[in-house]
């Protein structure tokens, strides 16, 4: 039994059984720090398209329970799982890890709102936040102006809002928060949290 066990892990790496509270044995997908549900039909083509899904780093709609919310088009939440489709399966388990250490606190603070409706200061402000830890903060902006050039491709933004952030000057970034350009960290920024979530 238990090298059976064994077995099933190796062939699908990640993968460990489980009982829920009614004792029924179920699948889940651990890789550091992601979770996901995989089922209880083990094998089954549903449970191959939860366990792919996993490890491009989506949780499946089919795994998701009852009353939890779909991911509504044009968020944030759907820029990122439209991003980790594209490309998850292009880069190694250490790399896609490092993508979710900095696109993943992003998403659940910034998840449901519009992709549309982000704007320059909303990067700064994002960017501001951060400045405890500037190469995190780099990092992040990297990631999320990748997932902002694929908006751009999508036709859901007419432009990259985190490139133009990035390339304006200090005095340049004062003007659009009417502040001094001599203390950025004490910016009293117009936050994306304060825009509507919705078209």
């Amino acid at each position: 039994m238990i090298g059976t066990q064994i077995e099933k892990r190796e062939k699908y790496p990640g993968a460990s059984p489980y009982k829920d509270r009614h004792g029924k044995r179920r699948w889940r997908y651990r890789s550091r720090g992601f979770t996901a549900e995989l089922g209880s039909d083990y094998g089954s083509d549903e449970f191959k398209q939860r366990y792919q899904d996993a490890v491009n780093g989506q949780k499946s709609k089919s795994s998701e329970g009852a009353g939890v919310s779909r991911t509504k088009a044009g968020t944030l939440d759907d820029l990122v799982t439209h991003f980790y489709k594209l490309h998850f399966p292009t880069i190694g388990e250490n790399t896609r890890a490092d993508y979710r250490s900095v696109i993943e606190p992003l998403r659940l603070k910034h998840g449901k709102k519009r992709v549309a409706h982000m704007k320059i200061r909303h990067v700064m402000a994002i960017k501001a936040e951060m400045h405890e830890t500037p190469m995190r903060a780099n990092k992040m902006l990297k990631r999320l102006s990748q997932m902002m050039d694929l908006a751009v491709k999508m036709e859901w933004v007419e432009a990259n809002p985190v490139l133009v952030s990035t390339s304006m000057r200090p005095r340049q970034r004062a003007i659009i928060h009417g502040t001094s350009a001599k203390s950025p960290v004490s910016m009293r920024f117009i936050h994306w949290d304060h825009l509507h979530t919705s078209a």
